[in-house]
């Protein structure tokens, strides 16, 4: 079996069981209007850059961000999130740049994309969504927290354990067609109620085409992006300390 198929297998025998559900999860509730259902967020930022670099001339640069979101409940257990933003043609960032001669600005779709949360212990996000993978320290280290994959990815967890696991489409084209197959798993420990730590495994598998982007601080070309991670906080205080390995 190739690794390819390895990964496929894995996400289908992992997420076979969690469609086995009652249908009447997804009954139809209450006659509501869509705008009692739905919560509108959004914000706008400007903001000055200063760029120094020794040695190289010195720049600045005046540049705005704005967001405009929604998420509008379905069902009980479907959420629908939606979200427009400036600089959607950028991955990792939503920043426009003043100037440019008075040229219009990019803005577009961000995300839309399905939560479906089966239970307590189960979602699904389907579309172009959040991202979806754990970042040891909440670092950009590995992947950039503005990055909005698109694709299908399933959390399972509970008190102790977690994991998630998915497909996300990186390029769809005549002469590129590159997914990318992902895990991630681990636990929650309580050591002597003085420290919790959580240990996971985290592996990326790419298609056969050569992937190199801004978002991700590494190229790789089919082959697996693997390690493992561990996060230690302190219940005496504020202090958290990761390491990836």
């Amino acid at each position: 079996m190739t690794l390819n198929n390895f990964f496929k297998t894995l996400l289908v025998i992992t997420t076979a069981p969690i469609f086995l559900v009652n249908t009447s999860m997804l009954a139809a509730e209450k006659d509501e209007r869509w705008y009692e259902n739905t919560k509108i967020n959004g914000d706008v930022r400007l903001r000055y850059e200063g760029i120094y670099k020794k040695p190289g001339e010195d720049t600045d640069r005046e540049r705005f961000r704005l967001r405009l979101g929604m998420k509008s409940r379905v069902n009980e257990s479907i959420n629908f999130v939606m979200r427009l933003e400036s600089g959607a043609q950028d991955p990792v960032s939503s920043n426009q740049t003043i100037g440019d001669n008075f040229s219009g600005k990019d803005f577009g779709i961000g995300r839309s994309y399905i939560d479906w949360k089966i239970n307590n212990n189960t979602n699904i996000y389907a579309g172009k969504m959040k991202l979806p993978w754990i970042r040891p320290g909440g670092g950009s280290l590995l992947w950039d927290g503005d990055l909005n994959p698109e694709g299908i990815v399933i959390f399972i967890s509970n008190e102790k354990l977690f994991m998630n696991t998915g497909i996300t489409v990186i390029e769809r084209s005549s002469d590129n067609s590159t997914s990318l197959f992902s895990f991630q798993g681990g636990g929650n420990f309580t050591l002597d109620n003085s420290a919790k730590v959580k240990l996971g495994y985290s592996v990326f598998k790419n298609g056969e085409a050569f992937w190199q982007t801004d978002f991700i601080k590494i190229s790789f070309k089919d082959c697996l992006l693997h390690y493992f991670w561990l996060g230690v906080s302190l219940a005496s205080s504020s202090c958290k300390i990761s390491f990836l390995f």
